[in-house]
């Protein structure tokens, strides 16, 4: 029985390690990962229509990891199976390697309850940002600016207003 936190882990907070498998079974490792830099992630649902939403938008993150020059992972946590997912991630043209949480194992230790969730987590496993249960335009923009700030690179947007996104629950 999976037993659920009564609120997703917020800034400040230590995140949980955990190992999960790519959708063609490559094993991915938080704790590999911030030993390089930092480690971005959204754990999301294919069923979930705000989750949905938010992919094309989280690729717009595919940059600052390419001018991170490896100081930066960014990953996506879905939880559902290779088979579901797969046209869902095609569909969204996501790059980033999408690991499975089927079980939602990962999530429950995250305390997520709702999706989408993005979350930035520093070397010593520190969350630094966090969005929860929802896409913020403001709240994505400032993940983006507080990773770029940790890398030394100059900010970016990845929600502008042309985009007409203000607040989409999930």
């Amino acid at each position: 029985m999976t037993i659920w936190p009564d609120e997703p882990l917020a800034p400040g907070a230590f995140a949980p390690d955990f190992t999960l498998p790519d959708m063609m079974g490559k094993e991915y490792s938080s704790a590999s990962a911030r030993a390089d830099g930092l480690l971005l992630l959204l754990l999301y649902k294919t069923g979930c229509g705000s989750s949905r939403f938010s992919l094309p938008f989280y690729q717009r993150f595919a940059p600052l990891c390419d001018a991170s020059r490896g100081r930066l992972a960014v990953w996506a946590i879905v939880q559902d199976t290779a088979e579901i997912a797969a046209p869902v991630v095609a569909d969204a043209g996501l790059t980033c390697p999408v690991l499975l949480d089927p079980d939602c194992t990962t999530t429950a230790a995250w305390g997520i309850q709702r999706v989408p969730n993005l979350y930035l987590v520093a070397p010593d496993s520190t969350i630094l940002a966090a969005v929860t249960g929802h896409l913020s335009g403001d709240g994505w923009n400032e993940v983006a600016r507080k990773a770029s700030e940790f890398l030394g690179l100059d900010s970016m947007a990845v929600v502008s207003p042309a985009d007409g996104v203000v607040f989409k629950p999930g």
